[in-house]
This record gives structure tokens, C-alpha cells and sequence, in this order.
């Protein structure tokens, strides 16, 4: 049996995305809240399923649900990177963060409604073997 996980978060801010000029210092903040907010839907998500051990290797898929699809594929990898680490290191799903533990499924998937809320719906799904 396959375990699976998904959880859904905010668009990151326009700052962490890969070609959001500025400084590092002011990438710190916005990293920082995000890697909880996906702790706390991780974590979240354990207790509903009620996993206790870390899983030994995942792939990982993102869905983005924005207003126009005028994102490049890397660059919306690279945006939710900030999430991927509080939900897989924060949060302790794998032992990393590293290809050895966790690989992409497939490129993100673009959803474009101008009518819903603009967000990410991160997917993970355990490799057994």
C-alpha cells in the first residue's frame, strides 16, 4: 500500500521565487513563515493520519492554482522550496531533503482560475522498496 500526503498552502511570497530581485536579507522573514506554515499542515496531516515513523523515501509533485500562467516550470520549483523543507525536514517526513531521500514526480502542474484562491497543493507519495 502506498502512503500519500497532501497539503495546501498560500502562494509563497513573490520574494522567494527564483527571479524576485533583492537581497537575501529580506528573503529570511518570508523563508522562515513559510517553512512553518508547512510544518504546522505536515504535522497536521500526521496526527489525522495517524504516522508516527519517518518514511525512508517520497516523490513530491506540485499543483499551483494561480490567476495566469505566466510562471516558468524552474521557477515555480525553486518558489516552493521554503515549503518542501519545512515539510520534509521541519516536519521530519524524510531524514532529508537530498535526491538520495526525496525526487520529483513529474514538473509542476498549472491550474489557471481567475475565479479560486491562488495556492499550492504540495503531494507527497511513499516510495516502498
Amino acid at each position: 500500500m502506498c502512503r500519500a500526503i497532501e497539503i495546501s498552502l498560500p502562494l509563497p511570497p513573490r520574494e522567494l521565487h527564483p527571479n524576485a530581485s533583492g537581497q537575501k536579507r529580506y528573503k529570511a522573514k518570508p523563508t522562515k513563515k513559510c517553512r512553518e506554515w508547512a510544518y504546522l499542515q505536515m504535522r497536521s496531516e500526521f496526527v489525522r493520519l495517524g504516522y508516527i515513523e519517518m518514511w525512508k523515501r517520497a516523490t513530491w509533485q506540485a499543483t499551483y492554482t494561480l490567476h495566469a500562467n505566466t510562471f516558468d516550470e524552474d521557477g515555480l520549483v525553486g518558489w516552493c522550496k521554503a515549503y518542501l523543507d519545512g515539510a520534509v525536514k521541519d516536519a521530519r517526513l524524510l531524514p532529508d531533503d537530498g535526491r538520495r531521500y526525496l525526487t520529483m514526480a513529474r514538473p509542476p502542474v498549472v491550474k489557471v482560475d481567475k475565479t479560486a484562491v491562488e495556492g499550492v497543493v504540495l503531494r507527497f507519495e511513499e516510495v516502498v522498496g
